[in-house]
């Protein structure tokens, strides 16, 4: 099996941003009539509906939290499953179990159940995964993937990040940037999500030695990644107090505000 992974706190920012993976744009009707869908009048086509949930609010619903270990912990025999097994094989039915690509144990559902067990169930879930990479460290994961797959590479095959974006792109992204530097959300965030936290933590343990056993911690690539988002180090991405002010330091959050006054002064034709 391979899988790409990222931090919990991360992953939280993205999907409240991306449509269907938030409250605010609901394509997997988790809650009808309480959160919007795309049938709704309100519903935008390119974002979440405005002022509807913010995203403290939508980190409190437990149909987002702990995805990871929902996904990798307890997917098995869930109700959807259960619900879709009995449809396509009850007694006088052999149509198969088509429902399961639309109703199956997908990660957005109810995560109140979880405890301990599920979280070492998709610990060993994904130490037997042939190979698990970090969106964080996407170049990293990409010279790993190779290198266990024998795979040969270009440069193309690699992220390359815009050296100077446009004025445009920097007050597009400026919305996201202040809720992935927003310590009190991500402490927050963190204490919701305490099992992803936990596996992504291991998981990052374990694949800082892959690089390690493959002899891929000394090319250039790997360093600058390591070294930019403080993997592999004496950094715990599970510690929400450790983890929150990485993603929140000064010089970052100077930048946010420097960037606001210049989104607010920019003209039409920028």
């Amino acid at each position: 099996s391979l899988s790409m992974i990222r931090h919990p706190f991360a992953r939280a920012v993205s999907g409240f941003f991306y449509r269907g993976h938030n409250p605010n744009y609901d394509v997997f009707a988790l809650r009808p009539k309480t959160f919007h869908t795309p049938r709704d009048p309100g519903a935008r086509k390119d974002g979440p509906h405005p002022g509807k949930y913010s995203f403290s609010e939508f980190t409190e619903f437990s149909e987002y939290a702990n995805v990871l270990t929902k996904m990798f912990g307890a997917s098995k025999n869930c109700d959807q499953v259960v619900k879709c097994h009995k449809s396509a094989w009850g007694e006088g039915k052999k149509h198969g179990g088509a429902c399961l690509l639309t109703t199956g144990c997908h990660a957005y559902r109810n995560s109140s159940f979880l405890q301990p067990l599920h979280l070492s169930q998709a610990v060993r879930a994904l130490d037997q995964h042939k190979f698990v990479g970090l969106v964080e460290a996407y170049n990293s994961s990409i010279l790993l993937i190779a290198d266990i797959f024998g795979l040969n590479l270009t440069e193309s095959d690699f992220a390359h990040a815009r050296p100077n974006p446009s004025l445009s792109e920097v007050c597009n992204s400026l919305n996201v940037r202040k809720h992935r530097s927003n310590k009190k959300a991500c402490l927050r965030s963190m204490e919701v999500n305490r099992f992803d936290a936990e596996l992504y933590e291991h998981t990052h343990r374990s694949f800082c030695r892959n690089l390690e056993d493959r002899g891929l911690r000394s090319h250039p690539k790997v360093i600058a990644e390591v070294t930019r988002g403080k993997l592999c180090g004496d950094l715990d991405f599970s510690d929400p107090e450790a983890y929150c002010s990485h993603i929140s330091p000064q010089k970052d959050l100077d930048r946010i505000e420097t960037d606001q006054i210049r989104c607010k002064n920019k003209g039409p034709n920028h």
